[in-house]
């Protein structure tokens, strides 16, 4: 483990207790780096498909301004 801290001075079985619960808060760590990951890349799929609509709705106006033009003349 990273950073472990000094645990020479205390139990066998203290010292396994403390190493459970720094294991432990290592996984939740990782299991919430790995949901923070999946929102990131969610979100920016999100903002990728929204930009996508925005310019084919763009797109499609210019299109309809084009037709209404035609129509005037």
């Amino acid at each position: 483990m990273d950073d472990m801290p000094d645990l020479s001075h205390l139990t066998p079985h203290e010292r396994m207790q403390i190493e459970t619960v720094l294991m432990r808060q290592k996984q939740e760590e990782e299991a919430h780096n790995e949901i923070m990951r999946n929102f990131v890349l969610f979100t920016d799929q999100n903002a990728t498909m929204k930009k996508g609509r925005v310019r084919r709705k763009q797109k499609q106006e210019k299109v309809d301004e084009a037709k209404q033009v035609r129509q005037i003349k």
